[in-house]
């Protein structure tokens, strides 16, 4: 008898101690924000946790939301702002005052779609509170168990012709706006193009809040501007010099260094390059500004200007030559002497 007892308490104890080593769940494990966001897989069934991490961009105050410890916004300064943005901030504790506040009404506020009620960010201005608004809004979408529809969408500004001007992209959840992408709301790791920044941003909150496909596409994005036809060359004297037109130049540089031009190539401010809406790349085109007299030869290597009525846009070094860097613009004469061969030649 006090055997069978024995027996008894050792199989309850097993049966008691396995209970209790498989009743905890595996530790969330931590994810390497060096990798690729786009290719870290996640477990939908973990519970979403939201993080905001204010820091500064070129001097501006931002601040970068993460879903599930992945960077999916990140949100800037769009002028003046109050506030205190200085700690990180976490959405999704208990404590959180904006917890379960449902997703509920969101519309346009500026350029940002803020959860209006109940959740409406205090300064619209502030990405801390921006992003706030957003994190709690997709708090709630895991907390509801239900599987949001979450598109993208062009809504930017259209010319009188019908072309875009302005471009702008939503990112909807169940027909409803949550953000726009814009030069305010970006990707983290952005790709200095908008349309990917949104195409990126919208898949990595379809992977982590609805386990959805990618998207290829952005839903109403309207057909850029065709470029005009090239003029038909005329030769004049002397026999290098094939065309020549006067009109408005500009220049740029600062914040388009080191990026990669319509040609190929990394644009570099300090070179003697320009860019022209259909001259050839690598056509070379002698400048001279009206206003002073002083002349530049520039190889055309980027596409250009698209606004103004300009018809060439210069570098920063060609800028210098010509003595238009303080004026910006200036009425100049272009001379197009031939490809970059035949102006070596002369």
């Amino acid at each position: 008898m006090k055997q069978r007892f024995w027996w008894t308490m050792v199989v309850l104890l097993t049966t008691a101690c396995g209970t209790t080593s498989t009743s905890h769940a595996e530790p969330n494990r931590p994810v390497n924000l060096n990798s690729d966001p786009d290719q870290i897989q996640v477990n939908p069934g973990e519970e979403v946790i939201t993080k905001i991490q204010p820091h500064e961009i070129t001097g501006k105050p931002a601040a970068t939301l993460y879903v599930r410890n992945i960077p999916v916004l990140t949100f800037i300064e769009s002028g003046e702002m109050t506030g205190d943005s200085n700690s990180e901030t976490e959405i999704g504790s208990p404590v959180s005052e904006l917890k379960g506040k449902g997703l509920k009404g969101l519309s346009i506020l500026g350029s940002q779609a803020i959860a209006q009620s109940p959740i409406q960010a205090q300064n619209p201005r502030d990405p801390v509170a921006r992003a706030e608004a957003i994190a709690a809004s997709l708090n709630q979408l895991r907390e509801s168990n239900a599987t949001p529809e979450i598109t993208l969408e062009w809504n930017g500004e259209l010319d009188e012709e019908g072309y875009p001007i302005r471009d702008e992209y939503l990112i909807k959840v169940n027909g409803m706006d949550l953000v726009a992408i814009d030069e305010q709301t970006r990707l983290p790791d952005t790709t200095n193009d908008l349309a990917q920044d949104a195409i990126q941003a919208t898949n990595r909150l379809r992977r982590l809040i609805a386990s959805a496909p990618p998207i290829a596409e952005i839903a109403n994005r309207p057909q850029p501007r065709p470029e005009p036809e090239p003029p038909t060359l005329q030769a004049v004297t002397p026999e290098y010099l094939q065309y020549q037109i006067n009109g408005m130049a500009s220049w740029y540089g600062p914040g388009f260094h080191g990026r990669m031009s319509a040609s190929g190539e990394i644009f570099d401010e300090n070179a003697l390059t320009a860019a022209h809406l259909y001259l050839p790349f690598g056509t070379q085109v002698r400048v001279t500004n009206l206003d002073n007299g002083n002349s530049v030869v520039v190889r055309i290597n980027d596409r250009g200007p698209y606004t103004g009525g300009r018809i060439i846009d210069v570098s920063a070094a060609a800028a210098e030559n010509l003595g238009m860097i303080n004026s910006g613009v200036a009425e100049v004469r272009l001379e197009i002497l031939g490809s970059s061969t035949t102006s070596s030649a002369e």
